[in-house]
């Protein structure tokens, strides 16, 4: 099975165990624990933590394929076959469970905003993308260049604060278009282009679906320079871009959405975000 996310746990600073979740086929894969007296409860842990996870992605059930030897212990957990899909072999065993116990209070929020808009419940397995919970503190970056007051999560606000200067000392102008956004605010985003008539496969393709853009963190934002439309491919062609791509790790700020990137979003050079690399 091919896994989009891996689970690792550690035991004594040592590898002692791997669960993966497969999006495109709604499974879990494993989970593989090392042999040991001291991690009888670590299979049922990771399994806790995978089935937590693809409820962040927005399953509300899996599957695995587990070997003979394993159908007992997910059987435990609340795993069943499927009606007229027995076990009879390791080729051919399925079993299934619901996860929606494991959906927390955002996440059944977001499935109420977006089934009226008509976003498929699958969008984060589609798109390879995990909830994203609003930041409950915030911090202000000033206003963007339409005037708007900004803020961003308070420790992304400092690096934004920082590799601004930085880009100043080096003669490079890095202006602030979109910070944090709440889940109310991009779905009245979403409403405004289905107003203008378009499409939701459109929309989708160049919007994260409320609930799931990283604009909810407060980590993401943005950007623009002087001199080039805002919100267009066209940044790319501009010194600020460059200086970006080659000084914003530094300041643990990385592109979302590069071109052909995995989550089918369309190119975004504008877009980036902070994340925590402690």
């Amino acid at each position: 099975m091919e896994c989009n996310c891996l689970l690792r746990a550690k035991h004594q600073n040592r590898l002692a165990g791997i669960i993966g979740l497969d999006l495109s086929r709604n499974a879990i894969a494993g989970p593989w624990i090392s042999k040991g007296p001291d991690m009888p409860d670590l299979a049922r842990r990771m399994l806790v933590a995978a089935e937590r996870l693809a409820a962040q992605y927005g399953m509300t059930r899996v599957r695995v394929h587990p070997a003979p030897d394993a159908e007992e212990f997910f059987a435990a957990k609340g795993y069943r076959h499927e009606a007229g899909k027995p076990g009879r072999g390791k080729a051919a065993t399925e079993m299934t469970r619901s996860i929606i116990r494991r959906t927390t209070r955002f996440g059944r929020m977001v499935r109420e905003v977006n089934e009226p808009l008509g976003i498929p419940a699958n969008y984060g397995v589609h798109h390879k993308m995990p909830l994203q919970a609003e930041a409950k503190i915030l911090s202000s970056i000033g206003k963007d260049i339409f005037d708007r007051k900004q803020k961003m999560f308070p420790a992304a606000a400092s690096a934004w604060r920082r590799m601004v200067r930085r880009a100043k000392s080096d003669e490079v102008i890095i202006q602030p278009v979109s910070a944090f956004r709440s889940v109310d605010y991009q779905a009245g985003l979403v409403r405004k282009k289905l107003e203008q008539e378009f499409s939701m496969e459109k929309i989708l393709a160049v919007s994260a679906a409320p609930g799931f853009s990283e604009h909810h963190t407060g980590r993401a934002i943005d950007v623009t320079t002087p001199g080039y439309p805002v919100l267009e491919e066209e940044f790319e062609k501009s010194v600020a871009f460059e200086w970006l791509c080659d000084n914003a790790a530094q300041f643990n700020f990385h592109l979302s959405f590069p071109k052909n990137n995995i989550h089918n979003i369309a190119y975004e050079p504008w877009h980036w975000c902070w994340r925590d690399h402690k």
